[in-house]
């Protein structure tokens, strides 16, 4: 039994034709749905539909469809990254913006690695010293860290 002692019995709910006089009188007009239609001021300076609504309607939906893939396509470029870039959070499903910071924060220290390699190894070919036997670099290898904000530290050393 759907109804309880303190509540009224329930009763079908009236054909659309009797419903929607019953929610125009108590609300007021209804809206009604409209053809999507371009519309251009006419002389009286009221708005009046131009063109076929048949065709508008299949502009939009192609329009639609498009405007879907392209997000699809994003998406899906989204998730590529996240599979490249090892400093995105994982605790959580990492949002784009999340993502996009983790893909900088990557590239900066691929470029730091990158211009630190390069450093070194100008130094070796001009200095023509060897990091383990010229007394100019540093005693032990060089650590370089980064990503401690995402939990994750990656270290590499100058020399093994």
């Amino acid at each position: 039994n759907l109804t309880s002692p303190l509540s009224p019995p329930k009763s079908p709910t009236p054909p659309p034709e009797l419903l929607e006089g019953l929610l125009s009188q108590r609300f007021g007009p209804l809206p009604r749905p409209v053809t999507i239609a371009r519309l251009r001021r006419g002389p009286d300076g009221g708005y009046e539909p131009t063109g076929d609504p048949t065709e508008v309607l299949e502009r939009r939906q192609a329009a639609n469809a498009k405007e879907r893939e392209r997000i699809r396509n994003l998406n899906s470029g989204f998730s590529q990254l996240r599979t490249l870039v090892p400093l995105v959070p994982r605790d959580r499903r990492p949002s784009k913006a999340d993502t996009l910071r983790a893909a900088a924060q990557y590239i900066r220290l691929l470029r730091g690695v990158l211009e630190f390699s390069l450093r070194f190894t100008i130094n070796i070919i001009i200095g023509g010293g060897h990091p383990k036997t010229d007394p100019r670099f540093p005693s032990s290898p060089i650590m370089l860290g980064f990503g401690e904000a995402h939990g994750i530290f990656l270290c590499f050393s100058a020399w093994n």
